[in-house]
């Protein structure tokens, strides 16, 4: 599920301070793959909030496991809670 699928903000204007060299470099990567710059801004940004949250999440199930809380359910005991 997309972070960027769900919200619905107003629109607003940010700004980014970036060298000349940095904004060209940018700015050509997003044209080459067809994007405005702003739309990939945006893209990567929130590509790597979605990145961060998985890595956490994948954090946490690798803690429980290790400390044995995980609990896990076979594909017949889901079938068997959900009447299937």
């Amino acid at each position: 599920m997309s972070v960027r699928k769900e919200m619905k903000f107003m629109s607003t204007t940010a700004t980014l301070r970036l060298t000349d060299e940095e904004k060209m470099i940018l700015q050509n990567y997003a044209e080459s793959k067809g994007k405005t710059f702003t739309q990939f801004i945006k893209e990567i940004a929130f590509d790597y909030i979605e990145q961060e949250i998985g890595l956490e999440v994948y954090k946490k199930y690798l803690e429980r496991k290790e400390k044995g809380t995980l609990k896990t359910y076979s594909h017949e005991e889901v079938k068997k809670e959900l009447g299937l």
